[in-house]
């Protein structure tokens, strides 16, 4: 219990590509948190890309 971790969350695509690496999470940070925190960066991310692509066009 006294060791220090690191967590990240990797995406790799079928052909093995890594696609995704997340921002470092220490502490007792649990990978349900990791990926809610992945989760909510894309909903974020889609809809601000929608959003500037509407105001651009």
């Amino acid at each position: 219990k006294h060791h220090n971790t690191i967590k990240f969350l990797i995406g790799i695509a079928p052909q093995g590509y890594v696609t995704y690496i997340s921002s470092a999470w220490g502490g007792r940070t649990s990978g349900k948190q990791i990926t809610g925190v992945w989760y909510l960066e894309q909903a974020v991310t889609r809809r601000y890309c929608a959003c500037r692509s509407r105001i651009h066009c």
